[in-house]
Order: C-alpha cells, then structure tokens, then sequence
C-alpha cells in the first residue's frame, strides 16, 4: 500500500525550540510513520535538509522577524518544488509567512490545525485579516484541539463547516526505571518561559508558600524572572533550565502536584498539563477561556483559579499541601490520570488525524 505523503509547515523546529507544537508534530510523525511519509519545512538558524527520526526536514535560514514571524527568503522560492511533492500539505496556525508561501503551492489539498488564536499582536492582526480568512477559507479542513477553545474563538466562528475537533493527546509516559531524583516535596512548572505563562504571578504567590517550586523550560522571559526572583528574595524557588525527557520524567513521577499558571488564550491548550495528568498528577491551571480548563476540570481534577491572582493561586497550592486534605488531593490524583486515559492518547488523537490524511487522500469530488 502506497504511503501518504504529508508536508507540515510551521516556523521552528527542534532543536532551536521546543514546545507543545513541535511535540504535536513530533507525535503524529512516531505514530503514523507506517502508513504516512511526513516532511517539514521550517525556519531556524541555517538552510539544512536532513531526518528527524522518519521525517525530511527542510531547514531555511531566518533573514528577518516581524513580532516573532520568522521570514525566509530561501523558503519562499523553493516552497512550490517541494510542496508539489507531497500529496497533502499540513498547516500550522497562527504563522502569518506559511499564509504567503499558501499562495505560491500548486497542492490544493490541505488541512490546517488551529493551535490559537493571534492575541498579542493586535495592531498588526488588524491589517493581516484579509490575509489569514483567505488562508482559512483555502483550506479543506481546519482541525482545532478542543470545543471549548472553537467556542471561545471569534475567528472560528465564521468557519465552522470546515472544522473538525480532535483532542490533542500524548502517550502514556512510563515510570523511569532509574530515578536519579529522590526526593519528594515540590511543585513542578513545565513550559516554555513566554510572557502568557503567567509566571511572574507564581513568583509573587511564592513569599507565602512553604514548599520548593521547580520551573523547567528556557525562553525570552528568563532574565525578567530571575530579576524578580532576586527582587522577592525567595528562597523556595529554583530554575532548573531546559531538562531532559529522562529527568523531566523523573520530575513529574515525584513532584507533589503541576501548577501551570498561563494568563492568556495563548495558552490554548497546554500539552504539559497532560504529561503531568498521564502521571496521576493533581493540577492547579487558570481559566483563560482555552482548553486547560477542559483538561484540568475543577475540584475534580484540580482547581481552577482565576488569572493573574497570586493571592487564589497561593492559597489552592496551600491547600494541596496541607496533609488534612491529603483524600482530596488522592482523589485529584485518581481522576487526573482516568481523565487523560479516557480522552487524550496519543494513539486516539493519531488515529483521527489519519482519517483526515485519508479522506483528503482520496480527492474525492464530495468529501467536504
């Protein structure tokens, strides 16, 4: 049986970043691998083909960004030769620069997932509309990872004839065999450090919480965080930097519980949040109108506090640490992990996509 052959576009790529839409991509490529050829075109540091496990990466050097849209100069005049050697291209949204290279691909079988909204650059999203409803409206099927964030998207509204929702999912990580990180008692965050992640709002909950806080990921917000950590003087609160998979996962089997505090749509649905619930992890997130509150269900799975309040946020993880409410906190525990069992694998979110791979395979005259 022939393979399909499916071209992701998106702006980065491992190992320049590394965040919820690159493992997106990075899971479907090890799940799907037997019956779809995956390639990539990205942008980072040089112009580089080569294999990320199964998949082609075409790597082109960034010549300028405009509010974080890498541009390449390189990608736009090679794009139609290698797109028209995929059947199905595979879109990545919000990246205003793939909307461009969009114009120029002879495929017209495409299908985009929706990761979020544009929230930050509003001024700049005022002139690039036009642009991104054509891009939309091109596309055979728009793929978003939740209903809640469909229904919270004034973008999406206009488009609901060409949407599917598939949950984003992971698979289920196993225990570390050898765990080098004994000791139990912390808080853990997971994330990129980006200006939504709200963790200026978890320094500030930190003056008043008596356990150690873990912070694992790198990013542009760093210096202003350690600025602030300094300024707080906390002593409770360490940045361990970008980690491994091994250690990261020994992090998750024996934190106490996952705080993710995200103040923004942005966030839209919080793949670390899973990682945390696949290992039976109580979570404590915000209600920003995205998915994280479609993950973490609150008092069932955790709470769900309100954004960018340090003092609600200071007192749910007080409470969770407090050993009188040690049932609840089990309880938490329990339906984390049943939660993600039931609605966010990896093999039922792959197993989706590969219906739409099959669909759109087809060029069937009456697929839409």
């Amino acid at each position: 049986m022939k393979k399909i052959k499916i071209l992701h576009i998106y702006k980065s790529f491992y190992p320049e970043t590394i965040g919820g839409i690159e493992k997106f991509i990075d899971t479907l490529n090890n799940e799907l691998s037997h019956t779809c050829d995956f390639g990539l075109v990205c942008i980072g540091n040089k112009t580089e083909t080569y294999f990320y496990k199964k998949m082609k990466v075409y790597k082109f050097k960034k010549n300028f960004e405009i509010s974080s849209c890498p541009f390449s100069i390189s990608a736009f005049l090679k794009f139609r030769n290698i797109s028209s050697q995929y059947d199905i291209l595979h879109y990545h949204y919000p990246y205003p620069f793939m909307d461009f290279l969009n114009f120029f691909s002879l495929n017209k079988t495409k299908l985009t997932t929706y990761h979020s909204d544009i929230i930050k650059q509003k001024f700049i999203n005022f002139f690039y509309n036009p642009l991104k409803f054509f891009f939309l409206k091109n596309q055979n099927f728009i793929v978003v990872s939740s209903k809640k964030y469909l229904n919270t998207s004034s973008t999406l509204q206009t488009l609901k004839k060409k949407i599917k929702v598939i949950n984003f999912g992971i698979k289920k990580i196993s225990s570390p065999k050898n765990n080098k990180i004994k000791k139990k008692g912390y808080i853990l965050f997971i994330g990129s450090l980006r200006y939504y992640k709200g963790l200026d709002v978890l320094l500030e909950a930190a003056k008043k919480i008596n356990s150690k806080i873990y912070i694992c990921g790198s990013g542009n917000e760093y210096k202003a965080l350690l600025i602030k950590k300094k300024k707080l003087q906390l002593k409770n609160v360490f940045f361990l930097g970008r980690v491994s998979d091994k250690k990261k996962y020994c992090l998750l089997k024996n934190c106490d519980f996952f705080v993710f505090p995200s103040n923004s749509r942005s966030e839209a649905f919080g793949i670390a949040i899973l990682e945390a619930m696949s290992f039976a992890k109580p979570i404590i997130s915000c209600e920003v109108g995205s998915a994280t509150s479609y993950l973490n269900i609150n008092n069932k799975t955790g709470f769900v506090v309100k954004p960018n309040n340090p003092n609600e946020l200071r007192d749910k993880i007080n409470y969770l640490l407090d050993p009188k409410n040690k049932k609840i906190k089990k309880i938490f525990s329990v339906n984390s992990f049943n939660r993600f069992k039931k609605y966010f694998t990896s093999n039922t979110m792959c197993k989706n996509y590969l219906k739409l791979y099959e669909k759109l395979s087809t060029k069937s005259k009456n697929f839409l």
